[in-house]
């Protein structure tokens, strides 16, 4: 925001002609709402949400669940990188990103007609599903901020410990909250 507030946490997918924004769920219409109002001129902004199911696999048996069912080189990827393929037949974003601190963790990106399919597929290959509160012990564990515990829009990212999220260098770096971040830091 403008007085360096967080308005949420999230991912950003880069591919080679356009972005993929993963917010959290429970802020999905407070981000797309702010993504509109701020968005560069000529931009397209497509909410995608209602299509797209994300299915988050971690711990250390992760690649031994996952790998049968993909010709995806999954060692390969490197830790928050992606790439597209297929899972049990079913094209697929594959991240390996996770919220627990897990270093074998990733996350699926499906869209919603397959995700019973793929669901099934993880539990027959040895998934025990879990809850966001599990997950929430772990990333607290591993010290990972989460929005509206450690940050929300009257904490900036300097007092949340996420400074190296904020490039303040070069100074002519424009963007939106630089000038109350540069007086806080200052």
């Amino acid at each position: 925001y403008d007085d360096g507030g967080i308005v949420d946490d999230l991912l950003v997918y880069r591919f080679t002609d356009h972005v993929l924004l993963v917010v959290n769920a429970a802020n999905k219409d407070k981000d797309l709402e702010w993504i509109l109002k701020n968005k560069i001129d000529g931009c397209q902004v497509i909410d995608t949400s209602d299509q797209i199911t994300q299915l988050a696999v971690q711990g250390k048996k992760t690649e031994d669940t996952l790998q049968p069912l993909t010709g995806v080189p999954l060692s390969d990827i490197k830790y928050y990188w992606f790439v597209e393929g297929e899972l049990a037949g079913v094209p697929m974003i594959l991240s390996r990103t996770g919220y627990t601190g897990e270093p074998i963790c990733f996350e699926l990106f499906i869209e919603r007609s397959d995700a019973v399919r793929i669901w099934d597929r993880l539990i027959e290959g040895g998934a025990t599903p879990i809850g966001l509160g599990a997950r929430d012990l772990l990333r607290l564990e591993a010290g990972m901020n989460l929005y509206g515990q450690d940050m929300d829009e009257a904490t900036t990212p300097l007092e949340s410990g996420l400074a190296w999220t904020v490039a303040l260098d070069p100074a002519d770096r424009d963007f939106i909250g630089r000038d109350a971040l540069e007086r806080e830091r200052a």
